[in-house]
């Protein structure tokens, strides 16, 4: 990556708020609405492995299993980021989270259900992320999922997770039967749907206590990275909505 794209990265991050970085694609903002692309160019897969090569370089970095890697990075005089890494080729995603910000600050609401509590579902999942005051819940694949407490990415006490788990685990949430083919469609009646585009699709479904969480899926049909964020409250409720196993 050339040393502007990246400190555009940098940059737009800092502006606008947590951030999404795909290699091939590009990167992605956090807004209330969900995630909206940055006029960020995209990078190759050669740029983002570059990239990955010159983060790894800075020393200060914490292996998850194997699967993931964190570190903590200074932008300017005081912007702090806790950056997670996944994969170089294989999956090729970066979380940039904001350190110190208010959801940094924010306390967790509650405590972890126990282990035996937890499945490999969705309302499982978002109910556990919900209980502990979380604000996303993270599928990468070959990593057990992920929730985010804090600007801070906690792996769940689940087994890692495969493409095929996690394309199986959306498509039975998404598609239904129609002239003996099945298409994508809302989560009942989601208010926001969006056919896939270049490998990504966004949708909107219901959380365990009627939350509304905002799903951004890239790679489809086999997904590199799938993230469920947690919008604010609707103005009006819709008690209709109930989550599928």
């Amino acid at each position: 990556m050339a040393e502007l794209q990246w400190e555009r990265v940098f940059e737009t991050c800092h502006r606008y708020g947590d951030g999404v970085l795909i290699a091939g694609a590009g990167l992605y903002v956090r807004d209330p609405r969900g995630l909206r692309q940055a006029r960020v160019a995209p990078i190759t897969g050669d740029e983002f492995a570059a990239m990955v090569d010159k983060l790894m370089s800075l020393g200060g970095v914490e292996e998850v299993a194997g699967a993931y890697r964190l570190l903590d990075l200074t932008y300017g005089d005081a912007c702090r980021f806790r950056i997670t890494i996944f994969g170089r080729e294989k999956v090729g995603a970066v979380l940039l989270n904001l350190v110190g910000g208010p959801e940094s600050e924010r306390p967790s609401a509650g405590e972890s259900r126990p282990a035996e509590d937890l499945e490999l579902s969705l309302p499982s999942i978002l109910q556990e992320c919900v209980c502990r005051g979380g604000r996303d819940a993270v599928f990468v694949p070959d990593v057990s999922p992920l929730i985010s407490i804090r600007s801070c990415l906690e792996a769940l006490p689940l087994p890692p997770i495969s493409a095929v788990a996690i394309a199986q685990m959306f498509r039975r949430l998404l598609e239904r039967p129609a002239s003996g083919q099945k298409h994508l469609r809302p989560a009942l009646r989601s208010p926001y749907f969006a056919e896939p585009r270049d490998g990504h699709m966004t949708f909107d479904i219901p959380g365990p206590r009627g939350e509304a969480f905002r799903g951004a899926v890239f790679g489809w049909p086999m997904p590199r990275l799938a993230i469920l964020m947690k919008l604010a409250p609707p103005k009006t409720s819709d008690t209709g909505w109930a989550m599928r196993d």
